[in-house]
């Protein structure tokens, strides 16, 4: 126990420090992801329910099954501290993801790299027992009995409803109400160009944005391939996960809208209630021709933009290639 909380303190002092460090290169004392991610930032995002951190974790515990039972049915008093002190900053980490929305946490990605750990916990816990030659494996009693219950914890489709929905429910406070698309004043139930597929619309927005006049300005939700492509393409943050001034914003839209994109990708349609202020905005309506449900979210392009004809022309082509059935 005495390894467990020296390497405990030792984790709280790193932790410490990268905060301290943070402050200083980037001037505040936590990522930009802790705002962005934090429970309710968004208004109106229907992702809220869709990322659930007990479901993330669950299908962790599934796949770190064999390595943690190992620990549970071989660690020995010398052993204990040593599994601690690994497994500590796991449990910690884990903790703090049970307080924010893991956006985009496909199939528990954020959980798999302390797969490691755990495996590295059982073969210093494996390693302890052979060394000390107990030719008993201890499993029996308490042990088997905690190790049962981690099974059943995970394997149980009861148990996985009730922990996600006590996660929804106290953990973040999640209403039915809270999740509900916001429906814009005059929106049409119909869609003008279909849906082409997540990945496809991504894609097909980086051809778009490569073959658009050097120097334009993009503002988007969904840039992080297209940042990947287009090294040198200036791109407005709507969600505020790279943007410290939209984060602390009051009204991020207008924040973003002053800074006159030339081509506005509307976000994600979870950020339901960020998509109806940027539809609805006077400086929005006045200033940008609109082309609803292009590259599924709809695309804007800015009429006072000095790439405006060019941009028109060319968006005009794209979506002639990408929708060719559509009116």
């Amino acid at each position: 126990m005495r390894v467990a909380l020296r390497y405990g303190c030792l984790f709280l002092f790193c932790a410490g420090a990268g905060l301290f460090l943070n402050r200083i290169l980037f001037g505040d004392w936590v990522p930009l992801p802790f705002f962005a991610k934090t429970a309710g930032f968004y208004e109106g995002y229907l992702g809220a329910t869709k990322w659930n951190a007990a479901t993330g974790m669950i299908l962790f515990w599934i796949v770190a099954l064999p390595p943690l039972l190992a620990v549970i049915a071989m660690v020995t008093r010398r052993s204990i501290g040593l599994a601690g002190a690994i497994l500590l900053p796991v449990s910690a980490t884990f903790a703090y993801y049970a307080t924010v929305t893991q956006i985009m946490g496909h199939q528990a990605r954020y959980y798999y790299p302390s797969l490691a750990w755990a495996i590295f916990a059982a073969f210093v816990v494996v390693a302890i027992q052979l060394k000390e030659r107990q030719r008993e494996i201890p499993i029996l009693g308490l042990r088997m009995l905690a190790g049962l219950l981690i099974m059943l914890s995970s394997l149980s489709f009861s148990f996985q409803q009730l922990a996600t929905h006590l996660w929804e429910r106290y953990a973040m406070g999640i209403r039915p109400q809270s999740c509900t698309v916001e429906v814009l004043p005059g929106k049409k139930p119909e869609r003008r160009y279909p849906e082409i597929g997540w990945w496809k619309g991504i894609r097909s927005m980086s051809k778009l944005i490569a073959a658009m006049p050097e120097g334009i300005v993009l503002a988007a939700s969904e840039y992080g391939y297209i940042g990947s492509q287009h090294q040198d393409l200036t791109i407005l943050d709507f969600v505020g996960l790279h943007d410290r001034a939209v984060v602390r914003a009051v009204d991020s839209v207008t924040y973003i809208l002053d800074r006159h994109p030339d081509i506005i990708w509307m976000p994600h349609s979870d950020y339901t209630h960020m998509v109806a202020r940027i539809r609805a905005h006077p400086d929005f309506q006045a200033n940008y021709e609109f082309h609803p449900d292009a590259y599924n979210f709809g695309v804007a392009i800015n009429r006072s933009s000095r790439h405006y004809a060019a941009m028109q022309k060319m968006l005009t082509r794209h979506l002639e290639l990408l929708y060719p059935e559509a009116d």
